[in-house]
């Protein structure tokens, strides 16, 4: 016998749709103003109030009717065994599961150990609906967790939080949760939780992301190469592909049965294929955090779907390619996933949404706005930036961002070919504390490129020592001609610089073959100088 199976909630324990937006009194309709009121003599007129019949008055979560019934601690099983579930809704509970990770308590660990906090819908795994009974009594209160669930997850993560910024004063604790909330953002990062190594999967994590930054929340990511399953070499080459460019928060987790996946015990080409895009997302850090202080203090979602920036642009709302496979970085980076093995599609159609162009993010080459069919290797997926843009990038190869602190950047210069001009912006810190919140311990500098000038038109702050803040390369795309010098100059002093190095550059779909012209600056351009220097290309 075939079954339709449905569960409802109880119907007379919920919320009206509108329970916040009934009044309690409503002006009286049949009330008119008198003939003889003077506004100017009497003062505003105002409608007399009377009782609203919809009023339904103000709306309590259910409490258990006998409040000194007898009570015993719920216990359900989750990866321990029985486990108990403390009731994270209480400030006295948050503040001693928060002082559980001071150094003198929590044995074996150190200033740079962080949390995870897994499981904390709370999952249960004997509970129905694999969590705690709707009508389990929070002790803090007496309300019943069908009205709390959905904020548990996040009281746990904020309790983790606080107790780490009590743990090291001034320290930025990181804490990563499965279960969150509106304001989460504020304590932890995300995971889009338990995928597989299928290419749909790989393919919806684009508009997965897109919808959680949408909603506030920006450092976000799926499980690179799946969560169940193992990816095949091909798979796991485009998942790292799209991951580094599109994910936030960029990891490989996979379940405890699944096979080893590490990139080292892949064999040598897909190994090299990912060590490329690791890399690449390293070189790109300098653009990341730039994008990420914008979020922390603007709100912009870190990624984002296209019609974000380009809302007069009627095919980011539309166009499916634009919608379902294609994600912004900033307002810098387009990028289109591959979510289909190369036998399958040898090809695949971009879109580029109407601005000034674009520029191939590895080669260069050039395109305007549009929809193009474009090849398709393993070497990489389609990836654009802006033309208009200054980016910020590192070029030295190390093996972490802490090792990078001192290397000094690269300025890769995309310009807008109708006008020759470029902008951009660059912000840095100390990486690891909340000294930038003095309002002066950071470094923000505004990048102009105009006329064959590069120079800083703002700056503010005045960063730590133990961070690089100079420029050591400089590289500019889509010039008009080959540059033959370039010229320093800083504080009323020109150092006459190398000749660039000029290369042609290959045109992108539906564009021309361009020239890119790279100088190499010594001495380097200091950024704390602030904006008394300028580089000249001609």
């Amino acid at each position: 016998r075939n079954l339709l199976w449905r569960m409802m909630d109880d119907p007379t324990d919920r919320k009206p749709a509108d329970w916040d937006s009934i009044p309690e009194k409503i002006p009286d309709p049949t009330a008119q103003k008198p003939d003889v009121w003077s506004d100017e003599d009497d003062g505003p007129w105002e409608h007399p109030k009377i009782d609203n019949p919809e009023y339904k008055g103000v709306w309590k979560p259910r409490q258990i009717v006998d409040p000194n019934s007898p009570k015993s601690d719920f216990e359900g099983w989750c990866w321990p065994g029985t486990s108990g579930y403390p009731d994270f809704t209480d400030p006295k509970m948050r503040e001693y599961w928060g002082s559980n990770f001071a150094l003198d308590k929590y044995a074996g660990t150190n200033a740079d150990t962080y949390v995870w906090n897994d499981m904390n819908e709370p999952s249960v795994f004997n509970g129905p609906e694999v969590t705690c009974p709707r009508d389990a009594v929070h002790p803090n209160g007496d309300v019943e967790h069908r009205d709390v669930h959905n904020m548990y997850g996040y009281y746990v993560h904020r309790a983790t939080f606080e107790g780490l910024e009590r743990r090291v004063p001034g320290d930025r604790p990181f804490v990563l949760t499965r279960s969150f909330f509106i304001s989460s953002h504020r304590y932890a990062a995300i995971w889009t939780g338990d995928n597989y190594a299928k290419w749909e999967h790989l393919g919806t994590s684009i508009a997965m992301i897109g919808a959680l930054t949408l909603g506030g929340q920006s450092l976000v990511g799926a499980d690179v190469g799946g969560f169940f399953k193992h990816p095949s070499p091909e798979m796991a080459v485009r998942w790292y592909q799209l991951g580094v460019l599109a994910y936030p928060f960029l990891r490989n987790h996979a379940h405890l049965e699944t096979p080893r996946r590490e990139p080292y015990v892949f064999d040598e080409d897909t190994m090299l294929k990912v060590k490329a895009s690791l890399q690449l997302r390293y070189r790109m850090l300098p653009l990341w955090y730039t994008i990420f202080e914008e979020y922390h203090r603007l709100g912009k979602p870190v990624v984002r779907p296209l019609f974000w920036d380009f809302l007069h642009d009627p095919e980011t709302h539309s166009d499916e390619e634009a919608v379902e496979n294609q994600i912004m970085l900033g307002d810098v980076v387009l990028v289109h996933g591959v979510s289909k093995p190369i036998s399958e599609a040898s090809e695949t159609t971009i879109y580029l949404p109407a601005t000034a162009g674009w520029y191939d993010l590895l080669t260069g080459a050039y395109s305007p706005s549009g929809r193009y069919t474009v090849p398709l290797t393993l070497d990489s997926i389609p990836a654009f930036y802006r033309a208009g843009t200054v980016v910020p990038l590192k070029s030295r190869v190390r093996r972490s961002s802490s090792c990078m602190a001192l290397d000094p950047h690269t300025l890769n210069i995309y310009v807008d070919p109708a006008t020759g001009e470029a902008t951009g912006r660059l912000y840095l810190d100390d990486y690891k504390t909340k000294a930038y919140k003095d309002g002066s311990s950071f470094l923000e500098v505004i990048f102009e490129f105009k006329g064959g000038v590069l120079r800083a038109i703002s700056t503010r702050g005045s960063p730590p020592a133990e961070v690089s803040a100079e420029v050591e390369r400089v590289k500019i795309f889509g010039l008009a001609k080959a540059p033959s010098k370039a010229t320093l100059q800083v504080k009323g002093e020109s150092t006459r610089l190398p000749a660039p190095r000029v290369e042609q550059v290959p045109a992108g779909p539906g564009g021309k073959a361009g020239t890119a012209a790279e100088v190499k600056v010594a001495p380097w351009i200091d950024l704390r100088t602030g904006k008394d220097w300028s580089l000249t290309i001609a």
